[in-house]
């Protein structure tokens, strides 16, 4: 029975040991206890590996492994999980107590195969800064022509049945950035997937090496789309314009990143590439020109 299965939790380590006793202890917390940790330290050089290994509850598992990514350590661990059911946690994020005991009922649909819930953004100290759901409008179903839209799906809350994976593969290492949204568009195109409309999990906002990761995110996401759209000739999820338009839209957002940076070269970039994508928008123009005149838009809140 469902309410019953083990679920694996996955968690990659890289250089946590401010983060990693919290995270773990919010695992063994939950009120749901059939489960596992798989803490794989992908090649820490900090006290990650010994802050793990003083855990005495037997559900915790330290796998050490050679550094090579977010993407191999998640599939180290999943190929090595025990459970029938999969879940994704980074190193320094934690959940709610009922987490899993909100989510694991939702499986009981056998159609299911991946279930999210909202998130809390928290600061370095844990204080909220709202939630994930307040920009990001989750979708029920079958929901891959609005996964390719936009990304709704916040990684530390998915929950995957592990059954899912022999059919779709796992996590593709050339990403490190965007490589569960390529995971989730591949289930999504097989599977259904439900969510639990609370908060139920907090990520961490880093500001530490924000402007390369930020970059580096929006060129992975552009990359998973267009790669997407390329391997799936025969699914018609949105119109030509549809794609054109979600490329011109990330384009948009990376060029207003830019430009918020003062980074005008690669700003005016981005927006011409918005522009060559969907030519009706002014806003892309509007930017393109601030960009030129050397003019820094601070980003808004809600961009």
């Amino acid at each position: 029975m469902t309410m019953d299965a083990k679920v694996s939790v996955i968690i990659p380590v890289y250089n946590a040991e401010p983060f990693i006793g919290e995270t773990i202890r919010s695992v063994l917390a939950q009120t749901y206890r059939n489960l596992e940790v798989l803490a794989i330290d992908d090649g820490s050089k900090d006290k990650s590996g010994e802050i793990i290994r003083g855990f005495t509850d037997p559900r915790v598992r330290y796998l050490p492994k050679e550094n090579g990514g977010v993407s191999r350590a998640r599939n180290f661990g999943i190929e090595r999980a025990q459970g029938e059911f999969i879940a994704l946690l980074d190193h320094d994020d934690t959940w709610l107590p009922e987490k899993l005991e909100r989510q694991m009922p939702l499986f009981e649909d056998p159609g299911v195969g991946l279930v999210f819930s909202d998130s809390y953004k928290i600061d370095a100290t844990g204080k909220r800064l709202g939630t994930f759901f307040m920009r990001e409008h989750p979708f029920r179903g079958e929901v891959a022509g609005e996964l390719l839209i936009n990304n709704f799906v916040s990684c530390l809350t998915a929950v995957i049945r592990k059954k899912v994976f022999d059919e779709t593969g796992m996590f593709d290492p050339r990403f490190s950035f965007s490589e569960e949204y390529d995971l989730f568009l591949r289930i999504a195109l097989e599977y259904r997937f439900d969510f639990v409309a609370s908060p139920l999990a907090n990520y961490r906002v880093h500001e530490s090496n924000f402007s390369r990761n930020r970059r580096r995110a929006f060129e992975e996401e552009i990359t998973v789309v267009r790669k997407f759209v390329e391997e799936h000739p025969g699914k018609r999820l949105l119109p030509d314009a549809g794609i054109n338009g979600r490329l011109a839209d990330l384009h948009y957002s990376m060029g207003r990143f830019f430009q918020s940076q003062r980074d005008f070269t690669l700003a005016e970039k981005a927006f011409g590439n918005a522009i060559r994508y969907r030519k009706s928008r002014m806003k892309p123009y509007i930017a393109l020109l601030a960009s030129r005149l050397k003019i820094g838009i601070p980003l808004r809140e809600t961009e």
